[in-house]
Formats: C-alpha cells, structure tokens, sequence
C-alpha cells in the first residue's frame, strides 16, 4: 500500500512541474512584451523567477520540519492551489494591467526589476516550498532520504520537460497563451484536491505504527560526510547552482548559433536539458543505496560536468574540421537559411493521421530533425546534465544525517543552488559574455568547475592518489582552457568559414558575424546574426527587399521628418530610408548591439560609401534595446515607423507581427504617417489591414496609415529625380529608380488595398503569435 501512495505522489508531483513550465515559457512571452526580450529584461525576468523558487524553499524547509504530516501535505496542496489560482489572474495582471495600463514601469530599470520580481514572487514562492514539503512528507526514515527525495525531484523534473516540450510543439500553434494558463490552473487545482485525498492514506498508517516515526537524530547515511559542515555544503551545492545555469547560458547560446534559433528553440533546449537531469536523478536514487561514500560520489560527478561541456566543444570543433560524417553539418552551418522547423512542427500535430509524414519529417535527408534538433544537443548537453542529476541523490545521502531536520536541510540546499544560479545568470548574462564571449566564459567555468575536482581529490584516504588528484585537477582544465578556441575562431567554425574571412563581435544580446568569399572581403559579404543570415554588403548587390524596405514608405510621404526603423542588419533598410533631403531624424533600434561593430570594423577593412553614409550620417540615431518595448516606452510620433522584421517563426518575431504592435504603430504616427511591414504570410497581410484603414501593397512591402494615403505616381517619379535622392542612392550603388518605378507602371487599383474587402481576419495577436508557431 505504501508503495502505491508514493507511487500516486510521484504522479501527482510530476503534474506539478509538467503545469510549472507551462507557466514558464507562457510567462515570459507576455512579460517580454511588457519588458522587451533585450539582454537586461531577459535577465532579470529569469532572475526574479529563480530568486522566487529560492525563497520558496529557504522558507518553506524550516516550515517543513515543524508540521506534522497532515499538514505538509495540506501546506503542499495549498502552495499548488495558490499556484493555480494566481495563474488564472496572470494575463490580467502580466499583459492587462502591466502592458496595457502602466507600460511607462518598464521605462525605468530599477522599477522593471521590482515590478517583475513581485510578479513573479507569489508562484514561484509557492513552486519552491513545496518541494521540501512533500520531500519531508514522503521520507518517513532517513536512510530514504537519497531515494525518495531523489526520486520525488526526478518525477517533477520530468514532468517540467514534457511541460516545455509539449508548450513549444503542441500547445503555442492551437491555444492562445490564457487558454495554456487555464490548462495549467486546472492540473494544480486537481493536484490540490488529490494530494490531501492521497495523503489521508499516508496518515492512517502513520498513526497506525506502520510506518517509522520521527526521531531526534540518526548516524550520519554519507561516509566522510562529516568533513564538512553543512554550511559548507551550503556553499559547494551555490557553487554547482552558478556553474549549472551559466553552462546552460553558454550552451544555449552556441547551439543557438549552430540550430540558427527559432521560436521553437528555446523551450526545444530547455526540454532535453530538463529530461538529462530527470533521467540523472532517476538513475542516482537508484544508485545511491550501493554508495559507500555519497560526498565523494557527488563531487567526483560535478568535477565531470564542467570538464565534459570543454570537451564537447572540442570535439565538436574537431569533427567539423576532420570528420566526414559531419559534413551535412558543415554545409548547414555555412548556410544563409534555417532548418524549416514549421515542417516538423506540423508533423508532430498530425502524427495520428500521417505518421509517414511524420517521419519523413523528422529522419528524413540531412539536415533532418532528428540529427539536428536531437542527437546535436543531446551530445552536447545530455551528459553534463545527467551528472548533474545523478549528484543530487548522492548529495542527500551525504547531508541527510538527522530526520527531524531533513525539511529544512532540503529547502535549503535547494535555496543555496537557486540563489547560486541566480547569480549565475546575472553575473554571465550581462558581465562575462559582455566582457569576455562565449570563449572565455566557457574557458573561466572549466576553471571553477576545477573546485569540485580538488574537493573530490580531497576525500581520497590514499595521500599519494589524494596529490595525483590535486596535480590533475590543476592541469586538465589548464589543458582544456588551452584547447578551445578564441572567440573569433569559434564563431567562424560555427559558420563554416576560416576565421581570416570572418569579422565577428559578441556581447550578452547576441553574435555578429560577417563572412566574405575572400580574405580582402572584396566581394559580397554576408551578414549573419545568431547564426542566420540576415542581409549583405554591399546593398542592392544580391536581391533589393531590404532596399525597397526603405525606399517605397519614404518616397510615398510627403515630407518625411521623423523615421524610426527596427532592426539594423547589414544597415540597408536604415540607409535607404535616408533618401530624403526632408529627413532629419532617423533612429534606428536594434536589440543586437555587436552588429554595429561588425559594420564598422567591415568599413575599416572594405570601405563603401554605403556604410560610410550610414556610420557617419549625423541624421541617425543608434538605440540598442527591444524596439517595439522602446516604441511602446514612449510619446513620440513619427511619420515613417517600419520594421526590417524576422522571419515570422524567429523567436519573439510575433511581438512584430500583431495586431497589438501595428495598433502601437498606428498610436504613434503623425498626422499623415505611414507604417511599414514586410509581409511574409497571408495572415501578417490581413492582421495589418484589421488596423490600417488605408494601405498599399508593394508585393510583400505593406504600407498602411489612419488618414488617406496620396499614392501619386508623378509624385513619386519627381521625388527619386531629386539631386539629392539620385546622389544619395548613386553613391551606395542601390538603383532606386528599378526598384520603384516598376510598381508606378500598374494600375492604381492593384496598389491601393481596401481592407474591408477581408473579412476573415485570421489574424496574429499578442497572447496568440499564430504565424510564430506554424499554425
């Protein structure tokens, strides 16, 4: 019987975080359009989250150890109702109240970072005390505790990574983001009614004697434990924290690049990084019973971990250069295009009626999904993971020596390895990859990691073992330090060009790369952002939509003052919307700022007059920020506001393309102006003409308004025969008048658009990015 309720906990657990990361990835879509998706609001959105669980268990262990049975569990079920019912409200608050009502709080970031942490600090709370709740619940005896305590956290865990999974594969494409928050209120209601109920059990046989009592204090379970105090442990399991989620930072960041990152990425990753470590921790609590010393156990597996991500690296590097079975590899890497993940994500949807498709979609020609999306991140970052897991059990082993403190010992060590990947976060995210990229990050984690592995030479009761450990943990991360490549050389590999025909920059938002067929940089060079081609040098060479981007809003107006473009790329939307002698401002926003720096250093090295008008240009103005957050995060009104936007499944390319953003445009637009989009699909087409009463379509170039628009052919013949339009194009080699005049030879009628004529409005929407996820 006792097996069956632990059983029914562990189910019931593993619902918990399977609705947790649902909450996760909704979440911190709708405070990323309050806050923006730039570097300083994604850190401290993942900061406050991870600062509320830490709470939550520093608290809620001591509470753990002084209530009875009934009442852990009756806590526990009141922390997943609380969870619930603050899910059903969070649109209100995160989107409603937050975007819509005082979206000025995001203006400032000392504000942004209390507004977002009392957001987040009732769920999260709630999130982290559970945990030592039902870890004390279910751990009548203390020699369970590795087990049971293991066990509990490897269901939950589970249960997180089918959350993430499920969210990005299944749940983005068909519900709306207030329907997948219903879906998660519902499983932490029903786990709040069914724990208390499971529990009852549980507390019969406890008064019943049939399962062992309390008592105050029992032999340490962990050989050698006693070398440290449990502060200590304290410190060494913060230590494992800030090494964890900084390698999850780096590894996001480098198979970012290698997948060339879409919307589906993110919670991809975060899937198998959650299920390595469930499947770590299954096999440690299974494992942990046969250890006869748990302190060392635990750290030998820590010293592997960091010392595998340096290696994985390495050999990855290596086999793009020598192994032939990587050369699918190497040609999608030096690729312009993504991986069109939509096809797969479709295929997950219908496996029922086409599993052919299925998997076609997934096995099918290199790249295929299953050789990208799986076996490369699994080689990467499944095996750190996994020993990540597997430490915990062993750690429990070694600290859990005295019942009656078993709560709190597991509430706070669980709050010292949060708050230790909090810092982690913080510290990496907007100081070491700003300072030092990927390279050195990666490079100083090896060294750090090289703690756990003195520590583990430590334990040893052999002192000539316990030098050749020292002398190893000193030299193999020097070694590994050594082995991996500098900045520019890493990047360049991971676009599948020698680093002499690579310019590249990196900071916290993102890495710039520009690569050219030769070394002189003579010919076109292309320019790459987190992996995926974005545009070229020199501007109208290869194809002119960016080009047209700029021209055709610019040339329509008439007296273009005020200009506000999104996005920079290779700078040619930017410098074609500077045409006009009328113009005298144009800010161009950007969230990734390294690619300023790889333009300018691409000038130094090949000179174009078209970047030189760019960088030097007193008209322009650089902001480096979320664009459409800094349009929201303040007053001012333009006459051309226009977005050089992402593909649509870019990940947060849907804050570009709903009918939330284009209303934000049409606010923010002078009398008379005109905002712009590209129009990838059929539903961006019909949401902007849901908002713009009149518009005109370039083929994929729209361009709406709330006052009529004056399309005057003549007009716009006079404005490109302007000296200093004609001067200004000629200089940078972009053949404006091609571009243009073909759409002044049709009729009228097949440029100007009614927008009542569409009446099905299938639209993208703020809380439903239908285009972003493949619907």
């Amino acid at each position: 019987m006792e097996a069956v309720v632990i059983a029914m906990f562990m189910a019931i657990y593993f619902l918990s975080g399977f609705s947790a990361l649902l909450y996760q990835v909704v979440w911190q879509r709708m405070l990323a359009i309050f806050s923006g998706s730039d570097l300083y609001a994604t850190t401290t959105i993942v900061a406050s989250f991870m600062a509320g669980l830490g709470a939550g268990n520093l608290l809620g262990g001591p509470l753990a150890d002084k209530l009875s049975p009934r009442w852990q569990i009756g806590m526990f079920a009141l922390a997943e109702f609380l969870i619930g019912a603050f899910a059903l409200v969070s649109k209100w608050w995160y989107y409603d109240v937050l975007y819509i009502r005082h979206a000025e709080l995001a203006n400032s970031p000392l504000v942004l970072a209390a507004v977002l942490f009392g957001s987040l600090l009732i769920p999260t709370f709630c999130m982290g005390m559970s945990f030592p709740l039902l870890s004390k619940a279910l751990t009548p005896a203390i020699e369970l505790a590795g087990r049971r305590i293991g066990s509990l956290y490897a269901l939950n865990t589970l249960g997180a990574a089918l959350g993430a999974f499920a969210t990005a594969w299944f749940l983005m494409g068909d519900l709306d983001f207030p329907k997948i928050l219903r879906l998660g209120a519902r499983i932490n209601i029903a786990v709040a009614i069914l724990a208390p109920i499971v529990g009852s059990v549980l507390w019969r046989r406890l008064s019943a004697g049939a399962l062992p009592r309390e008592t105050a204090g029992e032999g340490s379970s962990g050989a050698n434990a006693h070398i440290f105090s449990f502060s200590t442990w304290m410190l060494i399991y913060a230590l494992a924290g800030f090494l964890a989620l900084s390698l999850e930072i780096v590894w996001f960041r480098l198979l970012g690049v290698i997948l060339k990152s879409n919307s589906f990425t993110f919670p991809h990753l975060l899937a198998i990084y959650l299920a390595s470590l469930a499947v770590g921790i299954m096999a440690g609590a299974r494992l942990v019973q046969f250890g006869k010393q748990p302190a060392r156990v635990y750290l030998g597996l820590q010293s592997g971990i960091t010392l595998y991500a340096g290696l994985s690296v390495v050999f990855l590097l290596w086999a793009l250069d020598h192994w032939p079975a990587a050369e699918w590899l190497r040609t999608y890497l030096a690729g312009y295009e993504p991986f069109d993940v939509t096809r797969a994500q479709r295929a997950f949807n219908n496996w029922s009626s086409a599993p052919a498709e299925l998997l076609q979609a997934i096995t099918g020609s290199q790249p295929n999904f299953v050789a990208l999306y799986v076996l490369v991140p699994i080689l990467m970052i499944a095996p750190p993971t996994f020993m990540m897991g597997a430490s915990f059990a062993f750690l429990q082993r070694a600290v859990q020596d005295n019942r009656a403190q078993l709560g709190r010992r597991v509430g706070w060590l669980q709050a010292a390895n949060i708050f230790g990947a909090t810092f982690g976060a913080i510290l990496v995210g907007t100081v070491f990859l700003h300072f030092l990229g990927v390279s050195w990050t990666l490079r100083l984690l090896i060294v750090l990691g090289g703690t756990f592995f003195i520590l583990w030479a430590a334990f040893s009761n052999r002192p000539h073992f316990r030098r050749l450990g020292y002398v190893a943990a000193l030299t193999v991360p020097l070694v590994l330090m050594w082995a991996i490549p500098t900045g520019p050389e890493l990047w360049a590999k991971l676009h599948g060009a020698p680093v002499e025909n690579t310019i590249s920059a990196e900071d916290g938002s993102g890495v710039s790369l520009l690569k050219n067929e030769k070394v002189d940089f003579s010919s076109t060079t292309v320019v790459h952002l987190n992996g995926l081609g974005q545009s070229w040098v020199p501007y109208f060479h290869v194809s002119g939509i960016h080009s047209q981007l700029g021209i055709l809003p610019i040339m329509l107006h008439p007296a273009p003052k005020e200009v506000a473009v999104i996005g920079l790329g290779s700078g040619d939307t930017p410098y074609s919307l500077g045409g006009r002698s009328e113009t005298t401002t144009i800010t161009c926003i950007e969230i990734v700022k390294p690619q300023a720096e790889t333009l300018r250093l691409l000038h130094e090295k090949a000179p174009y007059a078209g970047l030189e008008g760019l960088l030097n240009d007193n008209r322009y103005q650089f902001v480096f920020t979320d664009g459409r957050s800094y349009i929201a995060g303040n007053t001012k009104k333009y006459d051309v506001i226009e977005a050089d936007a992402l593909r649509p499944n870019s990940a947060f390319a849907g804050n570009l393309y709903s009918y939330e953003y284009f209303l934000l445009l049409k606010s923010r637009l002078n009398p008379g102006g005109l905002a712009v989009t590209w129009a990838p699909t059929g539903r961006v087409f019909e949401t902007f003409l849901k908002v713009f009463p009149y518009a005109v379509r370039f083929d994929s170039v729209l361009i709406g308004s709330a006052d009529p628009i004056n399309y005057d052919p003549d007009a716009i013949r006079a404005r490109l025969q302007s000296s200093f339009s004609e001067a200004y194009y000629a200089k940078a080699g972009i053949d404006a008048k091609a571009l243009v005049l073909p759409f002044l030879d049709r009729k009228p009628e097949d440029i100007r658009l009614v927008p009542e004529a569409f009446a099905r409005y299938d639209v993208n929407t703020d809380l439903h990015p239908k285009d972003e996820y493949g619907r």
